[in-house]
């Protein structure tokens, strides 16, 4: 998936994690986050192109590169029409 192709509303839904115990958890441990988020906001003018995506239960934001969004292990799905 190339960041050129996605636009604001694009569905990303993230493989989660089922390795995290103890005090030390991940962003997708927490508590309420979900595994599914929406692109808000696009950098493709920059030296490496990000996007900004708003997950579900989360109060931050997660920037993803294009290498990340091409991660097996992080990034599941990526629809494009916001469905």
């Amino acid at each position: 998936m190339k960041i050129s192709d996605l636009r604001l509303g694009s569905v990303v839904s993230f493989v989660g994690c089922q390795e995290c115990t103890g005090k030390s958890v991940c962003f997708f441990c927490k508590k309420g986050v979900k595994k599914e988020g929406k692109v808000v906001a696009l950098y493709r003018d920059y030296e490496i192109p990000t996007v900004e995506v708003r997950v579900k239960g989360s109060d931050t934001l997660l920037e993803l590169t294009e290498e990340d969004l091409n991660d097996p292990q992080l990034v599941k799905n990526v629809s494009l029409n916001g469905s």
